[in-house]
């Protein structure tokens, strides 16, 4: 039985004053997947390619899927994918990162009724043997 992987974020402390621990590997992969989600590349200054900033995808135009963006050195808009362009980089992520996903699927829908909002749903699988699925709100 695993014991004790890493401090459960965001950090807070039990009955014995001791630090809450995640004991479970599914849940130590989802915890590493958010954070991989919500950390934009460059804002950990020691490691500058970790994170995929999922917030600033969703801050860029957005119509049907795709990204627009506008590239004020080439003075020209540029459209991304975004379901192909957020599956690429979790890929890149997960090899690094967290080599414990050895497959995975993205879902992401609009929201209806808000602009500029999504349900982005990830299934994966741990070790080639649990599967499991993260689901989160993005609201832009």
């Amino acid at each position: 039985m695993i014991k004790n992987i890493c401090p459960k974020l965001p950090l807070e402390l039990d009955e014995n004053n001791k630090y809450v621990m995640i004991n479970n590997i599914v849940q130590n992969v989802k915890q590493k997947l958010k954070t991989i989600l919500f950390t934009a590349p460059g804002e950990r200054f020691y490691d500058h390619k970790f994170g995929i900033g999922i917030k600033r995808m969703l801050f860029e135009t957005i119509k049907d899927n795709k990204v627009y963006v506008y590239d004020n050195a080439n003075n020209r808009t540029s459209v991304i994918d975004l379901e192909n362009d957020l599956n690429e980089k979790l890929k890149e992520q997960f090899d690094v990162y967290i080599p414990e996903i050895t497959r995975f699927e993205i879902r992401l829908q609009k929201l209806n009724n808000i602009e500029d909002a999504y349900n982005l749903q990830i299934g994966f699988i741990v070790n080639n043997f649990s599967r499991a699925n993260y689901s989160v709100d993005i609201i832009g």
